[in-house]
């Protein structure tokens, strides 16, 4: 399932004095079970592009296609999934069931259909239906409410899921559980991927590839090796490498014999280790 931005550009209140340009003439073309990472300085446009890429708006300018197709009636493409920031903050169903299932009902899933997919969903990401079913989700810790969040995208059974910060406010074994979730969604179910963060630790170790956005206009575009060693263009705009990137660069150019092209904590590892002669880091 191919997504497609030709010269796609977007502006809020067009046409109008108040009228402010998010997105310049972005091409773009996301295979499907790409894993992709969006990264930009806040305001760069990434919010809106994820909004484009759900079919919630439509471009001022150029297209946005999916698999050849544009927004079905009433605006959204049906084969895409949009995980908000903060999404808990938009829960509104009296019960964990009404949550999940909304997305379903409004798809026309048949009813007697949506407590097996509602289930499913919980299942997936790990809420025991039969504990939390019937429970209201602001009865939930926050890292529960992203999981019910989740779960409702889940529901409708997207080929693609957007994820517009998804680790935002979590601690660290929540970010971790967000992490694997999405893994195990690419490879096993064969999802297409598209994550948007500021996070670039998280964005090195899960993506295959990176789209940087500034201002408004895409700026990089590759894996992310290639990405990352743009360091200089990265801090331009805002922004900056993974700290392992860091730690092995500053080392190499303080004279020692590492390649410098360790972005995860992993390779880091793996170059310093070697530098000592596989002995490790004591």
């Amino acid at each position: 399932m191919q997504i497609e931005l030709t010269k796609a550009s977007y502006s809020y209140q067009a046409g109008s004095p108040f009228e402010a340009p998010a997105l310049h003439d972005i091409d773009l073309s996301i295979e499907s079970n790409e894993l992709v990472a969006i990264i930009g300085h806040s305001g760069s446009g990434k919010s809106t592009l994820a909004q484009l890429l759900a079919g919630l708006i439509l471009p001022t300018k150029g297209t946005v296609l999916i698999d050849g197709n544009k927004p079905s009636k009433g605006g959204v493409f049906r084969q895409v999934g949009l995980v908000f920031q903060y999404p808990e903050q938009q829960l509104f169903g009296e019960t964990i069931f009404e949550e999940v299932a909304f997305g379903a009902k409004n798809y026309g899933v048949p009813e007697q259909k949506i407590k097996h997919i509602v289930v499913n969903a919980l299942t997936e990401v790990g809420l025991p239906p039969q504990l939390f079913i019937d429970r209201s989700p602001f009865s939930l810790s926050g890292g529960q409410k992203r999981r019910v969040a989740i779960a409702s995208i889940l529901a409708i059974n997207p080929q693609i899921m957007i994820l517009d910060e998804p680790t935002a406010g979590l601690d660290q074994r929540g970010r971790r559980w967000i992490i694997d979730l999405i893994k195990r969604l690419r490879e096993q179910q064969g999802k297409t991927i598209i994550w948007i963060s500021h996070n670039m630790e998280e964005v090195a170790e899960l993506a295959k590839r990176i789209v940087v956005l500034s201002e408004g206009e895409k700026i990089l575009d590759g894996n992310p090796h290639l990405v990352f060693e743009a360091e200089q263009k990265l801090l331009a705009s805002g922004l900056d490498i993974p700290q392992p990137a860091q730690l092995v660069r500053r080392l190499r150019q303080r004279g020692k014999p590492l390649s410098a092209q360790a972005i995860t904590v992993e390779e880091a590892y793996q170059e310093i280790a070697a530098w000592l002669g596989g002995g490790g880091i004591v």
